[in-house]
């Protein structure tokens, strides 16, 4: 995850993000709702999308949420499903942290 936490990308991993101290209000909430609606959508109710809203999330908000969501449910069940394996470039990366190098521009 270019620019991103990488304690947050591993306690999401190990589902120990609650046990992050000083996660913010906003990571928090996002985390809650992507956890649950991955692992049980249909017991989703308006309570669950309450601390986003309280954020300031309007609908048009929580829609996105959802379909970020859904899309990486999505893709990782398709790579899951054909058996997809990452480039060797990629799972470095994601290991170590250390982003992917951008091809320099040609001409």
């Amino acid at each position: 995850m270019e620019h991103g936490d990488p304690a947050l990308v591993e306690a999401i991993k190990a589902r120990r993000w609650r046990d992050l101290h000083g996660l913010a209000a906003r990571d928090r909430a996002l985390c809650a709702v992507a956890e649950k609606l991955s692992a049980t959508p249909t017991r989703m109710t308006a309570d669950d999308w309450a601390p986003l809203r309280a954020l300031g999330f309007d609908d048009r908000a929580l829609l996105e949420v959802a379909h970020i969501v859904g899309i990486f449910n999505y893709l990782t069940r398709l790579a899951d499903g054909f058996g997809l394996q990452l480039p060797e470039d990629v799972r470095r990366a994601a290991e170590t942290g250390v982003p992917l190098g951008h091809a320099a521009p040609t001409g």
